[in-house]
């Protein structure tokens, strides 16, 4: 499903897909159908311009090539306090985003499946770590699905994880494995220097416990073919918001899966 979408993706609301060319832009133009036909979008044609290399990014924004830029924390001072035609650039970090990053055990392989080991593994994490190297603080820990800006965020009854390596050991006595007979291989998206970070980490702590761990990435196709098929140990992913309740954190997370068996629209006028 994923490939077929980067072959021929789809795009509803205000704006349509006027023209896309994998890994490198797509194209996006007014709806003249779009429902809310009094809203002033304030441009006709909005144009992403796809770049995995962080240095490249930079490049096209000090030149003004692109009006907006995402980056890795690292690469954020290199954007602070420029100017295009008398206009400053805006550099915001204070803002708290409903958006979570991730890791997920294949629960239906080895030695995954086991409660106690991933319980380990959770205490092998380098929390503060990663928080303060990979991205510059600007992270803060979340405890449960809903994400802490959120209404319905609660810590009540949330297990808090934290590095613990001695602890880690213990329970993998517990479990009754020998780490040295796994290997594991951690997964991350090219291109994605933070979570190759972390990966790397992990990688590092979770050898200390006996286990052999190896680090890949694969191109963003391939890699959401492979975690939507189960054909992975852990990889790592960030979720946003597709609607903004939290229903959309919840329901894929605690169940599994969110269906809806009808949507009932209104139109007005």
């Amino acid at each position: 499903m994923s490939r077929r979408v980067h072959k021929k993706p789809v795009g509803t609301g205000p704006f349509y897909v006027k023209e896309y060319k994998e890994n490198s832009y797509i194209v996006l133009e007014k709806n003249p159908y779009y429902w809310n036909t009094a809203n002033k979008f304030g441009h006709d044609r909005v144009i992403y311009v796809i770049n995995n290399d962080a240095g490249g990014r930079v490049q096209l924004f000090q030149t003004a090539t692109v009006d907006t830029v995402a980056l890795p924390p690292e690469r954020i001072n290199d954007v602070k306090g420029l100017t295009f035609k008398g206009y400053k650039d805006i550099v915001q970090t204070n803002l708290l985003q409903p958006i979570l990053t991730f890791i997920v055990f294949n629960t239906q392989k080895e030695p995954f499946n086991n409660p106690k080991v991933r319980e380990a593994l959770a205490y092998a994490i380098p929390y503060d770590q990663i928080i303060q190297t990979v991205y510059k603080g600007l992270m803060v820990r979340n405890w449960g699905p809903i994400p802490k800006p959120w209404p319905g965020y609660t810590e009540y009854g949330i297990t808090k994880y934290t590095y613990d390596p001695n602890k880690a050991k213990q329970m993998l006595q517990e479990a009754g494995i020998d780490p040295t007979k796994y290997k594991i291989q951690l997964i991350y998206n090219s291109g994605n220097s933070a979570r190759e970070k972390i990966m790397t980490l992990l990688q590092n702590v979770w050898s200390q416990l006996g286990f052999q761990v190896t680090v890949t990435s694969y191109e963003w196709p391939v890699y959401l073919g492979k975690t939507e098929k189960g054909d992975y140990d852990v990889y790592v992913v960030g979720w946003v918001p597709d609607y903004l309740d939290s229903d959309n954190w919840v329901g894929p997370f605690l169940y599994g899966a969110t269906k809806f068996k009808e949507v009932n629209v209104q139109v007005k006028g």
